[in-house]
């Protein structure tokens, strides 16, 4: 994993970014909200074709907007491509996505939805032939849900609709 020089991402963040990160408050879905629609705008206008922006997911507790952006566009190689878009999502909203998903109202929304499907993760977990107490902690949890995908394929998250 490459070590990210925060400075360096603000450097490359423009203004409508900074003042959302700045405002000292929580950030709202409506500013994470826009601070994605302006790297998709950039990113259309450089000739990226963009998909999923218009469609908001909730299965971690919170709403969350799941985007994807082609791997090519006409006259660029795909390495271009994706420098392209990389320098539209750091410019626009790198930095909101990641606070708004990592922000405390949003680590306890997914808490809060982790513990609502537990009881399904439980089930399918000795389904597949864990033996695991109701009473596991997250992390327990997790390590098996890897082990069970590893071994036989089975994502029990995915099977719960839970996105960790």
């Amino acid at each position: 994993m490459a070590v990210v020089d925060p400075q360096g991402d603000r450097k490359a963040a423009d203004a409508s970014q900074l003042a959302i990160l700045d405002s000292g408050e929580n950030i709202s879905f409506a500013d994470y909200q826009g601070a994605v629609r302006r790297s998709v705008a950039c990113m259309r206008d450089a000739g990226i074709d963009v998909v999923g922006d218009d469609r908001v997911d909730r299965s971690r507790g919170f709403p969350m907007i799941v985007y994807g952006f082609s791997d090519s566009s006409e006259g660029r190689t795909d390495d271009e491509t994706l420098a392209v878009a990389d320098a539209c999502v750091a410019k626009f909203s790198l930095l909101v996505e990641g606070e708004y998903q990592t922000q405390p109202t949003s680590l306890e929304a997914i808490e809060a939805e982790f513990a609502k499907r537990k009881p399904v993760i439980v089930d399918c977990l000795r389904k597949s032939g864990t033996d695991i107490a109701e009473s596991a902690s997250r992390s327990e949890i997790e390590l098996k849900v890897r082990e069970i995908l590893s071994s036989q394929g089975t994502d029990c998250f995915a099977e719960a609709g839970f996105v960790n």
